[in-house]
């Protein structure tokens, strides 16, 4: 026979597994370390002097627009320009073929191509290197706007010529 004692016991366990677990599941986990770089570094420049980051994309990308979502939470000002073609802006901008992915943006004179992490776009703009811009090759799962795993992925550092190299702190990212 349960006893009117062991049935309010049984039901304060289960609602104090209910709460937590509701808890638990509101909880959002931080952002990565990346995004707090960068949205430090953002702060601490002059009012105006943040630059825009423009953004191509295709209008129906879900991944494009999680990638915008994490610039805009890592400080950066962000337009969208939706369009069904990416290949003239990409020839404009000077963004090899075979780095193209699935959004282009251009942002302080520089392009930046794929999912590139914002403290890396925060490193290129206030530096200033004599490069053409960063790209992150394909959609690594793990990379900004690809979350859900842990692929290792580089991002690119584009030179005048063309070429790309793996700068070493951008070696092998996973955020």
């Amino acid at each position: 026979m349960i006893t009117y004692g062991h049935a309010a016991s049984i039901a304060a366990r289960f609602l104090v597994a209910v709460v937590i677990a509701s808890l638990a599941a509101c909880q959002m986990p931080p952002p990565p370390q990346g995004s707090r770089m960068a949205a430090a570094t953002i702060a601490a420049l002059p009012a105006g002097e943040v630059p825009t980051v423009r953004v191509h994309k295709r209008a129906t990308c879900l991944c494009c627009s999680r990638w915008i979502e994490h610039l805009r939470k890592s400080g950066l000002n962000v337009v969208v320009d939706d369009r069904d073609d990416l290949a003239d802006i990409r020839r404009q901008l000077g963004v090899p073929e075979r780095l193209a992915s699935r959004h282009t943006a251009e942002v302080a004179g520089y392009f930046v191509e794929g999912h590139v992490p914002a403290d890396d776009i925060v490193r290129l703009i206030t530096q200033h290197p004599k490069i053409r811009g960063l790209a992150v090759q394909g959609m690594p799962a793990g990379a900004p706007g690809m979350e859900g795993g842990h692929d290792h992925y580089d991002v690119l550092e584009v030179r005048v010529d063309g070429s790309a190299h793996v700068a070493p702190e951008r070696k092998g990212r996973h955020e």
